[in-house]
């Protein structure tokens, strides 16, 4: 059954002739008019002798205020001595948008501090009390739950809510879900690597630390796992461990992401793990079980595990099922896997083109996201190296490298945005997608390892676009909601997730290209399951949805 079902997908997919004519799409760095300054910070050693200075760090996108206005949390890393508490570590960015994409450094003024080494980031209302909360993942000290007070002011509440994980740990992606459907977002942070920093792996002494005959930092493989961590919210601010079958053998986590990917809507938990199988998690009577190597999204096409950083989602075949891209090592490509339906998904990345673009790239925060408005998701994927050492050989694999954009084609597969049109080389790292501006071009923002952030905007968009902003009744922020949106000869699916990409999280706002739709049909289905149509929208616009309320276009 399963030889049938893949041979009809095959089919389907071949079948696929919707894509609209290729439209030229450029981006423009705007980071210096957007008065972005934020340098990351990512290790002690300029060589990167030990593998933490090179994994740091996310970047967040969403309306922490409230005004309509997408901000900015730039995580940024630390050292052994400042996670050791002997050195002052460096300061995160947290950026206000103070408008049409122009942004306020008001970090002093949030109370939110490094704990020591920062890695990620992921924001949600885990609190319900209509204003978002931020996590951080730290690397050798408990994790930090930053709960909103409004007015730009955060407190720790990390020890009353029980989400730190304890000290030692290293911790990478977090993500925010009600898996147990109980109206409550619970929260899922991946683990990495155990690490001792008295007893560190010296490159030089350990032959495997070795990458085309350069001596290189140690890792992952052949030093133990850090086991994931799933928490339930039990309500009045605190969480609660859930013991089980979460991460049995203690993978190598980086990217993860709760999604509305399970019979009926019902939430799944996928994990990108680096050099091990990825896990997709179902939740029958609020226990995990993982049924990724069953549904196909645990190896690649040719059975292999994979080094899995990032972690995109999106319905690129508009078939009316959320697909899943993950970003993976140089020397192996980034993989798109295709929602098959009841559960089941396919390697297609070699036969869309998107295998050997990427062979020579380090793929790391990634995202769907229809740049230029015809109505089928492209992809974005920030690439950097983890040897700086790969520049003293005559290689096409840098230490710096481009970021990559693909454009949808349908049936054509996806086709690779040119150089000259999407500048720049960094070592990137965490990246964010959101409209910035409020006028309907979707750009994003990218962390870059031991350098300056990026802020990218397309320069034009072709199509047409919508834009929900959504307000829940049970999950006041909308976290797991899966939104349709009709045009007369397709349809485009968008969900509200918090988490994802890598170490990050999107902007949690609907954005979705719809061609040349004068006005489409939007249907959401909200966390709590309950189905929502909201008739017919006018395109180009934006509007403030409160959950069976009607669609309010906003100025």
């Amino acid at each position: 059954m399963r030889a049938l079902a893949t041979f009809a997908a095959l089919s389907s997919c071949a079948a696929l002739a919707f894509s609209a004519q290729p439209a030229p799409v450029r981006f423009e760095n705007v980071t210096q008019e957007a008065g972005l300054a934020f340098t990351h910070i990512g290790g002690g050693t300029a060589e990167k002798r030990y593998i933490p200075e090179v994994m740091s760090g996310g970047v967040c996108a969403d309306d922490l205020d409230g005004d309509g206005w997408t901000d900015l949390v730039l995580v940024t890393g630390g050292s052994f001595a400042s996670a050791a508490g002997q050195a002052t570590p460096p300061p995160h960015g947290i950026f206000r948008n103070t408008g049409k994409g122009r942004f306020e450094n008001v970090t002093e003024k949030t109370r939110i501090t490094n704990g020591g080494w920062g890695m990620g980031c992921a924001i949600a209302d885990y609190d319900n009390d209509r204003d978002l909360d931020i996590v951080i993942t730290n690397l050798l000290v408990p994790n930090q739950l930053w709960r909103n007070d409004g007015n730009w002011r955060f407190t720790d509440v990390t020890k009353e809510a029980g989400v730190g994980g304890g000290p030692g740990r290293w911790n990478t992606g977090a993500t925010f879900g009600d898996f147990d459907h109980d109206g409550r977002l619970d929260l899922f942070v991946a683990g990495y690597v155990r690490m001792d920093p008295a007893n560190l792996p010296e490159p030089e002494k350990t032959p495997e630390c070795r990458h085309r005959g350069l001596v290189t930092n140690c890792g992952p493989r052949g030093l133990p796992g850090e086991r994931d961590l799933l928490f339930r919210n039990a309500g009045n601010g605190r969480f609660e461990p859930v013991d089980g079958a979460i991460d049995p053998k203690s993978f190598y986590g980086l990217g993860a992401v709760f999604l509305p990917l399970g019979p009926d809507g019902r939430i799944e938990l996928y994990v990108a793990n680096d050099s091990t199988p990825n896990a997709l998690y179902r939740f029958a009577d609020g226990q995990p079980r993982d049924h990724a190597m069953e549904s196909g999204v645990a190896l690649s096409e040719e059975g292999h595990e994979q080094a899995g950083m990032g972690i995109g989602c999106g319905d690129y075949d508009r078939d009316g099922r959320l697909d899943l891209f993950v970003t993976n090592f140089v020397d192996d490509y980034n993989t798109l896997y295709r929602n098959l339906g009841d559960g089941l998904y396919e390697d297609v990345t070699r036969r869309l083109r998107l295998a050997q673009p990427a062979w020579n790239y380090m793929g790391w925060g990634t995202g769907f996201a229809d740049f230029d408005h015809d109505g089928t998701d492209d992809l974005i994927v920030a690439n950097g190296h983890v040897y700086p050492q790969v520049d003293s050989l005559e290689l096409p694999s840098k230490w710096r490298m481009p970021l990559q954009a693909f454009m949808n084609r349908g049936a054509r597969g996806f086709e690779e945005v040119p150089r000259d049109a999407l500048p720049g080389v960094a070592v990137g790292r965490g990246l964010a997608l959101g409209d910035f501006w409020n006028d309907g071009r979707l750009g994003f923002v990218v962390n870059n390892l031991d350098g300056p952030a990026a802020m990218y905007r397309p320069v034009a968009t072709a199509g047409n676009f919508i834009e929900l902003q959504l307000e829940g009744k049970t999950i006041s922020d909308a976290t797991g909601a899966l939104v349709t949106i009709r045009m007369p000869d397709s349809q485009v699916m968008k969900y509200v997730a918090s988490g994802g990409s890598y170490l990050s999280s999107h902007d949690r706002r609907v954005h979705a290209g719809v061609g040349s739709a004068a006005t489409v049909q939007v249907e959401i289905r909200w966390p709590d399951w309950t189905v929502q149509d909201l008739g017919t929208l006018r395109t180009n616009r934006r509007y403030k949805v409160v959950q069976g309320g009607p669609a309010i276009a906003l100025p």
